[in-house]
């Protein structure tokens, strides 16, 4: 099953995002803290790639994994954010089919929720800073 995350971040720490030898970035950390809260090797796949430094208020990524059915998604947020550090939080784990079907487009719709924990995001990373 495909998975999206919803991701804001401050990169002062880090050298952008996409995995790079001898230095921290965002993909490498997401990878990291995924595969030990799964317990299985995990690759992000990011919406776009950022510069050394550069902060992001909303980032998508995914992930495919297979789950077990006792782990829900709310479950791995949870775990995620606790192993991830706190200038990283992520603010929402959804599964997504991997071959879409137009019924279950809708279902991925932002919802006022979805917004209103993405700005809770952004408060804790100004908190944070």
């Amino acid at each position: 099953m495909r998975y999206f995350l919803h991701l804001a971040y401050d990169g002062t720490r880090f050298h952008g995002w996409q995995v790079q030898p001898n230095t921290l970035t965002v993909q490498q950390e997401l990878d990291r803290c995924l595969s030990q809260v799964l317990r299985q090797s995990v690759y992000t796949v990011g919406s776009g790639r950022t510069d050394t430094g550069v902060h992001a208020s909303h980032q998508v990524a995914h992930f495919d994994a297979d789950l077990p059915p006792t782990l829900d998604e709310a479950t791995i947020l949870y775990r995620l954010n606790r192993a991830l550090p706190p200038t990283l939080p992520c603010g929402a784990c959804m599964p997504y089919p991997t071959k879409p079907t137009p019924a279950s487009m809708p279902k991925l719709a932002p919802t006022s929720t979805s917004c209103a924990s993405f700005l809770i995001l952004l408060a804790l990373i100004k908190a944070f800073t």
